[in-house]
C-alpha cells in the first residue's frame, strides 16, 4: 500500500482542568457545550472536568462493508436507473418490470375491450444526463424480481423458454442447433430518448390481460440492461405504451408504468473493503471500530469508592482523505487502482455499539428492517462536510456501554462508527485515524 497513513495522534491519557481553564488541544469541540444533558444531581461541577482522548491505538481497525462485492448490498430503487461504468470502475445494471391489470379490476369505463384490435406495442426509455454517447444499450428479457432481489447480469443470455415467451428468433450457428436471441433490441440514446417495438408474442399477453374478464388477471414483464460497459447514463424509469384500434375507428394509448431497480456490481472488491471507504452508487460504507476500553478503566481509578462520574459531552473527529490513493490489485498486469474522493457534497453517520453486516431485503419485517445498515442510515439526516474535522456525538453510545458495564451486560468495549456518501456519485475515502474525545466531571458519592 502506498497511502501515507502518517497521521499525529495522542495515546490515551487523563488529565483533570478546572471549569474556567481553556485547552488549545482539544480539536474536537467536545466541551463546547459541556452542560448539555448533565445530570446535575449526580454532579459537582467544583470539582473540575476529565479529558478523556483516544488515540490511534486505540481505533482497532477502519474498513468498509461488505467484505465481498454483493450487488444484493448495492440494489437500490430510485425514480431512475443508472448504467454503464463510474469512476471507480464498477458495473451499474438497471431493471424494469411492468405489470399489466385487468381493465375490470379498477373503476371506471374500460380503454378498450377484447373486440377491438391491438396495433402495436412500444418500451420507451428516456435519459436525463448530457452524456450524448452514441453507444447502443442493448435491451434483455428478464424474470420479475421481488424486494430488493438484485438484477440478474444472466438476462445477457437469453435461451430455451424465455425466447419462445418473448417469440423471439433462435439464431443457431451450427445446423440443427436452437441458439441464442442477441437481445430484444438496442436503444438508441445520443439523442437522450428512444423506443423498441415489443414483440407481437409479448404485446398480444399485455393485451389479452387488459382485456380479461377476469379481475384478478395480469400479465407481468420484466426488462435489464445488463452488459452496457460505456459511460455512466441516468435513464427515467421506462413505460410501456400499447395502441389500439377500437371497433369505432378511433386509436387509443394505454401507458403502463415501470417500476425500476438498479444494481452495482464493484470492481477491486479486495482493496475497497480493507479501507474506510464509501460511495453512494455500490453502498459500501467505511466503518471505524473503536475501543473505549480506555476510558472505563480511566473511570474504575476516578469513580474509586462510591464515586459515579458523569458523561457530559463525547464525540468523534472525522476528516476526508481528498488525496488519490494507490492500491496494489494483487492482479498480475492490472496495474494499480485509483481511488479518490469525489461529489462529496453531503454524507450521513451512523454510530453504534453493534457490529452491523447486514443490508435486508426491503420486504423483510419492519422491525428487523431497521436494525439494518440501510434501515440506520434511512433514519440520520445528512452532513455536509467541513475542514478540517466533522465531529458526531458518540454521547449516548458511550453512555450505553458504560450502564451495560456496570449492569454486569457487556459484551464488548467497542463503538463503530458507520458511513456513506449520499450526494450523487459521491465517493469517500476517509482519514485514518478519527480522533475521539470524551468529557466527564467526577460525582459526589450516591
Amino acid at each position: 500500500m502506498r497511502l501515507n497513513r502518517g497521521i499525529c495522534g495522542v495515546l490515551a491519557v487523563f488529565c483533570v482542568f478546572l471549569a474556567a481553564c481553556e485547552r488549545s488541544d482539544v480539536i474536537t469541540g467536545a466541551g463546547g457545550s459541556v452542560v448539555t444533558g448533565m445530570d446535575t444531581t449526580l454532579t459537582d461541577t467544583r470539582r473540575g472536568f476529565a479529558l478523556l482522548t483516544l488515540g490511534p491505538g486505540d481505533v482497532d481497525s477502519a474498513f468498509s462493508l461488505p467484505a465481498a462485492g454483493d450487488p444484493a448490498f448495492s440494489t437500490q430503487a430510485h425514480p431512475y436507473t443508472l448504467i454503464g461504468l463510474n469512476r471507480d470502475g464498477d458495473t451499474l445494471a438497471a431493471h424494469a418490470q411492468f405489470r399489466a391489470g385487468a381493465f375490470l379490476s379498477r373503476a371506471g369505463t374500460a380503454l378498450y375491450t377484447h373486440s377491438d384490435s391491438l396495433l402495436e406495442a412500444h418500451i420507451y426509455f428516456r435519459a436525463t444526463d448530457s452524456t450524448n454517447s452514441p453507444e447502443p444499450v442493448a435491451l434483455f428479457p428478464s424474470d420479475t424480481l421481488t424486494g430488493l432481489n438484485p438484477v440478474n447480469r444472466g438476462d445477457s443470455a437469453i435461451s430455451g423458454s424465455k425466447m419462445d415467451e418473448w417469440g423471439l428468433q433462435h439464431t443457431g450457428d451450427e445446423e440443427g442447433e436452437p441458439g441464442m436471441a442477441t437481445n430484444i433490441g438496442e436503444l438508441d440514446l445520443s439523442g437522450a430518448f428512444d423506443s423498441l417495438l415489443l414483440p407481437k408474442a409479448i404485446a398480444k399477453k399485455l393485451f389479452d390481460a387488459r382485456t380479461s374478464t377476469d379481475t384478478a388477471a395480469f400479465h407481468a414483464l420484466a426488462v435489464s440492461i445488463v452488459n452496457y460497459c460505456g459511460p455512466l447514463r441516468r435513464l427515467n424509469i421506462p413505460y410501456i405504451i400499447m395502441r389500439v384500434n377500437k371497433t369505432d375507428g378511433k386509436t387509443v394509448r394505454d401507458s403502463i408504468p415501470g417500476y425500476a431497480r438498479f444494481s452495482a456490481f464493484e470492481a477491486n472488491t479486495d482493496v475497497k473493503a480493507a479501507l474506510p471507504y464509501s460511495s453512494q452508487h455500490t453502498l459500501r460504507t467505511a466503518v471505524f471500530k473503536v475501543n473505549i476500553g480506555k476510558i472505563l478503566d480511566s473511570l474504575d481509578v476516578i469513580d474509586a469508592g462510591n464515586a459515579r462520574s458523569e458523561l457530559i459531552n463525547a464525540v468523534i473527529a472525522l476528516s476526508i482523505n481528498r488525496n488519490v490513493l494507490e492500491e496494489e490489485d494483487g492482479e498480475p498486469d492490472d496495474g494499480d487502482v485509483r481511488i479518490s474522493s469525489h461529489n462529496i457534497n453531503n454524507y450521513r453517520a451512523v454510530i453504534s455499539d453493534t457490529l452491523l453486516t447486514n443490508e435486508i431485503p426491503a420486504d423483510s419485517a419492519d422491525a428487523v428492517a431497521l436494525r439494518s445498515l440501510r434501515g440506520q442510515f434511512g433514519s440520520v439526516s445528512s452532513t455536509a462536510p467541513t475542514t478540517p474535522f466533522n465531529t458526531h456525538s458518540v454521547k449516548f453510545t458511550i453512555r450505553g456501554i458504560i450502564e451495560k458495564r456496570d449492569s454486569g451486560r457487556l459484551a464488548s468495549p467497542y463503538i463503530y462508527i458507520y458511513l456513506r456518501p449520499f450526494t450523487e456519485g459521491g465517493m469517500i475515502l476517509w482519514e485514518n485515524p478519527p480522533k475521539v474525545e470524551t468529557i466527564f466531571t467526577p460525582s459526589r458519592s450516591q
